[in-house]
């Protein structure tokens, strides 16, 4: 039987949390939760609360009998799926499951609330997802929290391999597979470089595979003869491009929200950035500003930090003045892989595994101002008369790349994150709008735009 627990969900959310002693801020640290929704919640702003939040705010209070999912059915009327086994209880001083690799950020992810419960619900039900979108988009992060938040299931513990460091695949598939086998052994099992195999065949363990996109192949194929060798063993691959392999679930992380003005996803995560950054900086009497800073930076949540930071030192009209995207391309961060360390960094490494029929359409989208159709991408311009398929063929993979985005609906449209086309422009060295009817229109008279050597380049 659902138990039923008198008044709104609201209310029984702040008898909980003050019977546990917590700020609202500090429900929002456990739970993963924005504080705003909180809020929204307790008030009685939001009446009917997504099940993920709900799942995962009665899951920060302790309990790990499947009661949180219990509960969540009883608020969501009658949701009917029977409760799934959650992690065992642990005893106090009891030690966790081990961890082996780059660990989760212990501070709440803000704004992701959503992709957040529907990840640890598929690591619940699946033994191999994939979280994919662009680079700066946060997908290393959601499939650590995630891992950490499920790390107690597995009783051999979570480990973390980084392919980011590894070269592109080549012309030897095998090599490539043995070099990524290699990755895995020695994250798995890092005392032991025997060739063995990585794990015992009754283990339990979680493996994370993250920024696997220049590795794909190997990767889909690894992952394949890994999961039918070790029955325990569960995979979240990360990467910009899906996994050439139909049996994953692919999650798609995109931008925050630009939603709900100043208490948008976007702008919250961007004012915890700079209270970090910059402790003594209040912007509250600048939140239009900081909105339309958030939009300029397509609410990234890589742009937005580095934003953060350079307002340790730059103000805030300062940077509209000089063009936040222009300015964050090359602002550096503290990374460990070239790739990571500034956007500009990040968009080469999708720009160099193109190949160049791919570079000279992604060169004609960019001149796009804003989103564009299916329509717009047949009607480009084609000096040397290339087929429509095969244009279709490139810009699919620009799609798989996270370069172009896609919003589905009755129709699709796409678009290019502004840091993506501001880095594509500067490689092209020109900037041309295209109206309808295909007619270009100088950007920035002072860029001479060759559409020759793009149009070559689909040949």
């Amino acid at each position: 039987m659902i138990p039923v627990i008198g008044g709104s969900f609201g209310e029984y959310l702040a008898r909980q949390r003050r019977a546990a002693g917590w700020s609202q801020e500090e429900l929002a640290e456990r739970s993963r939760v924005s504080v705003r929704t909180i809020r929204n919640i307790e008030t009685g702003s939001i009446t009917s609360p997504r099940k993920s939040s709900i799942d995962l705010l009665l899951g920060a209070f302790g309990s790990s009998s499947g009661r949180p999912r219990v509960l969540a059915s009883a608020w969501m009327g009658g949701w009917a799926d029977p409760p799934r086994p959650e992690a065992p209880a642990r005893p106090p001083g009891a030690a966790r499951s081990r961890w082996l690799g780059t660990p989760a950020e212990p501070e709440p992810i803000v704004g992701r609330a959503a992709d957040f419960g529907q990840i640890v619900e598929w690591v619940r039900q699946e033994r191999h997802i994939v979280l994919t979108g662009p680079g700066g988009i946060g997908k290393t992060r959601l499939a650590l929290a995630a891992a950490d938040r499920m790390r107690a299931v597995y009783r051999d513990g979570v480990a973390i391999v980084g392919a980011g460091a590894l070269p592109p695949e080549g012309a030897d598939p095998a090599e490539d597979i043995e070099r990524m086998r290699r990755a895995v052994l020695n994250a798995v099992n890092p005392a032991d470089r025997s060739e063995r195999g990585p794990l015992p065949h009754d283990s339990r363990m979680l493996l994370v595979i993250d920024n696997a996109e220049h590795v794909a192949k190997a990767t889909a194929l690894l992952a394949q003869q890994l999961l039918d060798a070790w029955s325990g063993l569960h995979l979240i691959i990360t990467s910009r491009r899906p996994m050439p392999t139909p049996s994953a679930p692919v999650w798609e992380v995109g931008p925050l929200s630009l939603e709900g003005g100043d208490q948008s996803e976007a702008v919250q995560f961007f004012l915890r950035r700079v209270r970090l950054a910059c402790p003594t900086l209040d912007l509250t009497g600048r939140l239009d500003a900081v909105q339309a800073l958030c939009e300029q930076l397509d609410g990234v949540p890589l742009a937005l930090e580095l934003t953060a930071l350079r307002l340790r030192w730059v103000a805030l009209d300062t940077l509209f003045r000089d063009g936040p995207i222009t300015q964050m391309l090359r602002q550096p961060r503290l990374a460990e892989l070239p790739h990571h360390r500034t956007l500009a960094n990040s968009v080469r490494w999708s720009y160099d595994l193109l190949t160049e029929k791919q570079r000279g359409l992604l060169h004609l989208l960019a001149a796009f101002p804003g989103t564009f159709t299916i329509e717009d991408v047949e009607r480009l311009p084609s000096c040397s008369g290339t087929h429509v398929p095969d244009v279709m063929g490139q810009f699919a993979e620009l799609v798989e790349s996270s370069l172009v985005l896609v919003e589905r609906g009755m129709r699709y449209s796409y678009r290019l994150l502004g840091y993506v086309r501001e880095f594509v422009l500067g490689r092209s060295g020109g900037a041309f709008l295209w109206r309808p009817g295909h007619r270009a229109v100088a950007d920035k008279p002072a860029r001479r735009h060759n559409p020759n050597m793009q149009c070559a380049a689909l040949a």
